[in-house]
């Protein structure tokens, strides 16, 4: 058995001296290849560490964050920068869970964020890192700062909080019974207002009614936001805007629309001030989602990172402080004129507002469900009640002309139809007098059962028959003295 380590131990060494005594040339390079056997990167593989890469980004033309194969996204961009940057290999870029890439914040389809991060493993031994990564990028995507973390950090999970921010036209707080334009102005007083609303969802709340698909019980809808207010006024391109800035832990889908939709409702008197109490209780309400054009992200929070990690001087903060004169010039360069330009072109929030009415912003009624769905429910049953008083028309209809009719009815028919099946009757219905056109039902069986239709009956396309019913009961009245003489030998 010590034969066998001592051997394998002088292996391992003459190895060691071996790989010692190669050239420099000999070094190893990242020569890993893509699918097709060619390499697509410079990347000289050295030692990798874990990283924070603050960036921001115009999210209109892409189809959000996340890597979505076949679609143009901002990941997509960020992952193909760094490989021709050099700082990652291609097998990274191939598969990004092998430098343990993780985003703090998803953003989705056109949605922009002035500071987003992103965790990974990547060479940072590079002469000015962040420009050489930016040269490989489009404008409407730019890395702001490269920050140095410990190995365990994860950008997503060590996230204590996230600060979003959502452009809105003031008009969407003009009264209801005003008629507004994009030349309209607002009034300190409506700001306070808003930011009266805004104060009442700060704290730890049931935000079951902000989201969809959780239950008022699951302990996932409590969130917590410590910070929510509306910016004075300012004009940009003849139209007022203002800036809506909400802080919290974390946010659901939808969550940050539905409460600024709501916010709107009150402001314009759809709604009470009350709804905001009552949205916390079990009972599903109808509350409306604002347009997605305006909310971006705007920056995350690591303060507990920093306050663990970095208080020593080991590793350094992640603050967005140091870069927010960068993020301000990309907002006003990048993310703002766009926002801006779709709202006078395409009246997002006029058009919103148009459709605000619709909303009740009040508990919705089981057994209704929707508004929409009640509507449906009652236009079927109004049918369905038109139609059951036309059948009941039309056997009412039939049976009095069955009673009308009894009292001249010729006894030879009732004879050659005595005891004969319905089928039979019909049959002997449809062979003796076939139908040029297309025959009522009723008027078909009431022909058969009387056993009156002759072999030249022609129906009339347009009165479908009802005058050829009646002179034939009329013609069958007139001969009615003869045939009962004729038959009077099968009366009972």
């Amino acid at each position: 058995m010590w034969r066998r380590i001592t051997e394998f131990v002088k292996s391992t060494m003459s190895s060691i001296k071996i790989a010692q005594q190669l050239p420099p040339s000999a070094a190893k390079v990242g020569d890993k290849r893509a699918a097709d056997g060619t390499s697509k990167s410079n990347f000289v593989e050295d030692r990798k560490r874990k990283v924070a890469v603050v960036i921001a980004y115009n999210g209109k033309g892409y189809y959000g964050l996340q890597i979505n194969p076949g679609f143009p996204t901002v990941e997509g961009e960020l992952v193909r920068g760094l490989l021709e940057a050099g700082v990652i290999p291609q097998d990274h870029h191939d598969n990004i869970w092998k430098m343990s890439f993780q985003r703090a914040a998803r953003t989705d389809k056109g949605v922009s964020a002035a500071g987003n991060v992103c965790s990974l493993k990547m060479c940072v031994n590079v002469e000015n890192l962040v420009d050489k990564i930016n040269e490989k990028l489009p404008d409407q995507i730019r890395v702001m700062d490269v920050i140095r973390t410990t190995k365990g950090f994860n950008a997503k999970n060590h996230c204590s909080g996230r600060t979003y921010i959502y452009l809105i036209p003031t008009l969407a707080f003009s009264s209801v019974e005003e008629t507004v334009t994009l030349e309209y102005r607002t009034t300190l007083d409506i700001i306070e207002r808003v930011n009266e609303v805004l104060q009442k969802f700060k704290g730890t709340h049931n935000f079951h009614n902000f989201t969809s698909g959780i239950k008022p019980e699951d302990g996932s809808a409590r969130r917590y936001i410590w910070n929510f207010e509306c910016g004075l006024p300012f004009v940009r391109d003849g139209v007022e805007f203002c800036v809506l800035s909400v802080s919290g832990q974390s946010f659901m889908l939808h969550q940050i629309r539905k409460m600024i939709g709501l916010t709107i409702a009150i402001v314009r008197g759809f709604a009470d001030i009350e709804s905001i109490d009552n949205a916390w209780e079990s009972e599903k309400m109808d509350i409306p989602k604002a347009p997605s054009l305006g909310l971006m992200l705007d920056k995350l929070h690591y303060n507990q990172y920093n306050e663990k990690f970095c208080k020593d001087g080991s590793h350094d903060k992640i603050d967005f402080s140091t870069i927010k004169d960068k993020l301000k010039i990309f907002k006003d360069e990048q993310i703002f004129p766009n926002i801006i330009k779709t709202e006078i072109e395409e009246h997002s929030m006029l058009q919103w507002l148009s459709t605000l009415h619709l909303h009740t912003c009040l508990a919705i009624d089981t057994r209704l469900c929707t508004r929409r769905k009640f509507m449906k429910n009652l236009e079927e049953d109004c049918k369905g009640a038109q139609a059951d008083d036309t059948f009941q028309e039309g056997i009412d209809t039939a049976a009095s002309k069955e009673v009308d009719q009894s009292a001249t009815e010729p006894l030879a028919t009732k004879d050659t139809t005595e005891g004969a099946s319905d089928e039979v009757k019909r049959d002997t219905c449809i062979r003796t007098s076939p139908p040029t056109h297309e025959v009522n039902p009723d008027v078909a069986k009431l022909l058969a059962e009387k056993g009156s239709v002759n072999e030249d009956v022609n129906l009339d396309p347009v009165t479908n028959g009802a005058d050829t019913v009646k002179n034939t009961v009329e013609k069958s009245s007139e001969e009615e003295p003869e045939m009962r003489k004729r038959h009077e030998n099968v009366l009972p």
